[in-house]
């Protein structure tokens, strides 16, 4: 399965102007030499004005030169600035570039810190029709949290595995974040729906403490809503319409996100923002340790 990355799009943070600075001042950078960098290929389609980013034959992105995203396979990722060219260069806030470039490489198994390990475990069900990957948590110190942890994970992927409502599903993972403190894991994937003739996109994620393996939640861990909204309203061009919002977290970085009210687009609203920007109604200590 390609790099997993559902189809979201991400509001990434700039400066108030709706319009790139075409230089490689206030943050903006050489799309080609950025990527050209990193050992990617960059294409130009003339007539669609349209930029396109490989990893060797692996399709990664691709923009529009006055338009406001860019598009994975999966992510539509929304700017608050319009890409432009100048002097024959497209350029793009490096936040942004960093951002896709970091979002790709996350890895599905962890072992750095000896404290704990992730492994990837998988599911396929008879027919070969449902096929997911989620991970599970080995050799932590604290068995009983562990467990507990585990079955959260696998209680998001049962949900799909004992779905009436796809003929088929695949659904893969990323470990977004793992610290000593938490682990943050976004699943994505493609399934074929009942009386649908294409498919659809899902994103889910789970966000666990490792103090209480209990899962954090926008419902239990921010506690002012309505700052938020405004926050995330701040730091997004498309008005924010949803019924369920959700978060992960990326190193310093998070993402909320959302399926937007209209049904017709097959892609996740998201905004990210740094943890800092809403540090002072994120709470993470507010829960009690599980007994034991």
């Amino acid at each position: 399965m390609k790099k997993t990355f559902i189809m979201i799009s991400i509001v990434f943070a700039a400066f108030n102007s709706m319009t790139a600075f075409a230089g490689e001042t206030y943050g903006f950078v050489k799309l080609r030499q950025y990527e050209e960098n990193n050992k990617n290929t960059v294409l130009w389609n003339q007539e669609e004005q349209k930029v396109s980013v490989y990893n060797n034959d692996e399709f990664l992105y691709y923009l529009n030169i006055g338009g406001s995203t860019v598009n994975t396979d999966i992510f539509s990722f929304q700017l608050d600035y319009n890409a432009n060219i100048n002097d024959g260069f497209t350029y793009l806030k490096q936040d942004t570039l960093d951002y896709i470039s970091k979002t790709n490489n996350c890895p599905k198994t962890y072992s750095e810190n000896g404290k704990y390990e992730v492994v990837e475990e998988k599911y396929i069900s008879g027919d070969g029709n449902i096929c997911l990957s989620y991970p599970q948590i080995k050799n932590y110190k604290g068995e009983l949290i562990a467990d507990y942890i585990n079955q959260s994970i696998f209680n998001m992927t049962e949900k799909y595995m004992n779905s009436d409502i796809y003929k088929s599903i695949n659904i893969d993972y990323t470990l977004q974040k793992c610290s000593d403190d938490l682990i943050s894991i976004l699943f994505t994937g493609e399934a074929s729906v009942e009386s649908y003739l294409d498919t659809v996109n899902i994103a889910d994620s789970i966000t666990l403490d490792f103090k209480t393996s209990n899962e954090f939640t926008v419902e239990n861990n921010i506690s002012d809503i309505d700052r938020l909204k405004c926050i995330l309203q701040d730091n997004s061009i498309r008005k924010l319409e949803y019924e369920k919002l959700k978060f992960y977290i990326n190193e310093d970085k998070i993402v909320f996100y959302y399926r937007p009210l209209d049904d017709s687009k097959n892609l996740y609203d998201a905004v990210f923002l740094n943890l800092n920007d809403i540090e002072d109604i994120l709470v993470f200590s507010n829960i009690e340790r599980p007994a034991s």
